[in-house]
């Protein structure tokens, strides 16, 4: 996997931090920086992948945290030599570089409640606005990352324990200070699941919490007893990288990922449009009107408790809506809003003149219908494609040319469906389009057509 190829000026030399020794007894502190340079980290495409130099890439943490991956990409807190995934072998011999930290937050048995989900959100809400970083929620809780004040070099026998002593002692402060549990993940080599990537076949699109532009400083505290009592620098901000030109990979632009997105959500531009469009949370989210606030109790709708959520990748694809009121509650405000900007349906008479098939993927068949207006009004539509997949509309067109519903989907000579195609081909139906988009298929009689 080369989801993106590290610039040059961006990728950590092995040199550019000293090594530190086998730890002794007396494990010494090692020193932080306030201005930490951008990190990177190791991303696999999947957590099956080795620890081939050629499987993984090291790459922009920033730019990690914010693409939208085809897979389900992992990550590292770090880059081994050469590319390769951090393990404890890899550790001793030939080393890796550690640059930032993943902390999970899990509800006990992993099942969350709306009294443990809001406090933890509120929680860490307050601690990115205090410390900056990054948080995502995950399946049932929240992963929360955060830049290394300075990137540490471990090598040799004694280093993986010294990292998981230091890790762990992150997560007494955090405890101590934020009132937030974190998972005690400690190893070096641990892989955490990157935030917008495909996971069992599924688009994902978690809830985020701050920006990658202030991903903090993260300060490990010194290994005495696990008892630090703080380990966040306030206020500090990783430097900016040097200009330098976009590097390109698969059509990724490297140094745009780390920019707030340009809104070009559809969700986004209909609110705007109607002045719905509240106070922006971070960069990937607004305060808006509901789509569905006729039925709330009345309120402020600026309140926070209606979100937009803009795609990672600044796409023209929808967004997401989440609204906290009980009556939105299994509601799909996306579709909903959707349906309100919606121009009127148009109707169309049209006379099926060809027909075809071709094979699909997740259904056995799509039929191509070409069409041809009747009713001299004029139409872009030149081509219907339906499936049996779409059962409303399948179901539609053969009703609506008075055709008996084929009971196979066998377009051979000989087959069930490859006679209703002969059929369909003369017939006149009447079609609703709605934005370019088929909505219905009706009989061609003087009501449907009224």
């Amino acid at each position: 996997m080369r989801y993106l190829p590290p610039s040059p000026t961006e990728t950590a030399a092995p040199s550019r931090f000293p090594r530190f020794p086998a730890v002794p007894s007396g494990v010494p502190t090692v020193p932080c920086q306030a201005a930490p340079p951008p990190a990177h980290i190791t991303v696999i495409a999947n957590k099956f992948v080795s620890g081939a130099a050629s499987s993984p890439v090291c790459g922009p943490l920033a730019s990690a945290l914010m693409h939208g991956f085809k897979s389900d990409a992992h990550a590292q807190a770090g880059c081994g030599e050469d590319s390769r995934r951090i393990t404890r072998q890899s550790v001793e011999t030939i080393g890796a570089t550690m640059t930032c930290l993943f902390f999970d937050f899990d509800p006990p048995g992993h099942q969350a409640d709306e009294a443990w989900s809001d406090a933890t959100e509120a929680k860490l809400e307050a601690l990115i606005a205090a410390q900056g970083g990054f948080a995502y929620s995950t399946r049932a809780g929240w992963r929360y990352v955060a830049q290394l004040a300075a990137s540490i070099e471990l090598q040799g026998p004694g280093a993986w324990e010294h990292w998981r002593a230091r890790y762990l002692a992150a997560c007494d402060a955090l405890e101590a200070t934020w009132r937030v549990r974190a998972d005690r993940l400690a190893d070096p080599s641990r892989l955490f699941r990157l935030g917008f990537v495909v996971r069992d076949g599924v688009v994902q699109q978690p809830l985020t919490i701050g920006s990658v532009e202030r991903l903090g400083a993260f300060k490990l505290p010194a290994v005495n007893g696990h008892n630090a009592t703080s380990c966040l620098v306030v206020g500090a901000k990783p430097r900016q990288a040097p200009p330098r030109a976009a590097a390109t990979k698969q059509g990724v632009d490297v140094a745009s990922l780390t920019e707030p997105p340009e809104p070009s959500a559809r969700c986004y531009r209909i609110l705007q449009a109607r002045g719905d469009i509240g106070e922006r949370r971070d960069a990937l989210s607004y305060r808006v009107r509901c789509p569905n606030s006729t039925r709330h109790s009345p309120h402020d709708w600026r309140d926070g408790s209606t979100v937009l959520f803009l795609p990672p990748n600044a796409s023209g694809a929808a967004g997401r809506i989440r609204c906290m009121h009980g009556s939105c509650e299994g509601v799909d405000l996306v579709a909903m809003l959707l349906e309100q900007d919606a121009p009127p349906a148009e109707r169309h008479a049209v006379k099926i003149v060809g027909t075809g098939s071709e094979l699909a993927i997740g259904c056995a068949v799509v039929i191509i219908l070409q069409i041809e207006p009747t009713d001299g009004k004029a139409l872009k539509m030149k081509y219907l494609r339906l499936n049996p997949c779409d059962e409303i509309r399948w179901f539609q067109l053969f009703e609506a040319a008075d055709i008996a519903d084929p009971e196979d989907d066998n377009t051979a000579p000989g087959g069930d469906l490859a006679a209703a195609l002969v059929e369909l081909r003369g017939k006149i139906v009447i079609i609703t389009v709605s934005d370019g988009s088929l909505q219905s298929i009706l009989p061609a009689t003087s009501e449907a057509a009224a």
